[in-house]
């Protein structure tokens, strides 16, 4: 769906998602978790670099604790979901 209305979103637009996401990733099934780090993986394919730096940095702290998730799979979701983020903003 966001690599879909990607291109429209605007900047209130993905700051009304990432909370939403966010929550998911503590959701106690793994499926729910797994789909929010996917919804993740494509937000950061479309959020320009010219986010808000301090949201941003936000959203990766609250991701980067999931990296100690006691499912191996989530582990592996969410750090494809980093490398993702990466790519967005090089400098932080």
């Amino acid at each position: 769906m966001i690599n879909f209305t990607g291109p429209a979103m605007q900047y209130d637009d993905f700051k009304e998602v990432y909370p939403e996401l966010l929550k998911r990733l503590d959701d106690s099934q793994d499926g729910i978790r797994l789909e929010a780090a996917k919804a993740f993986e494509e937000f950061f394919e479309v959020l320009s670099p010219s986010w808000a730096n301090n949201l941003f940095e936000y959203m990766i702290e609250n991701i980067y604790i999931h990296l100690d998730d006691s499912e191996e799979v989530i582990q592996q979701a969410i750090a494809k979901v980093l490398r993702k983020a990466a790519n967005v903003h090089k400098d932080i």
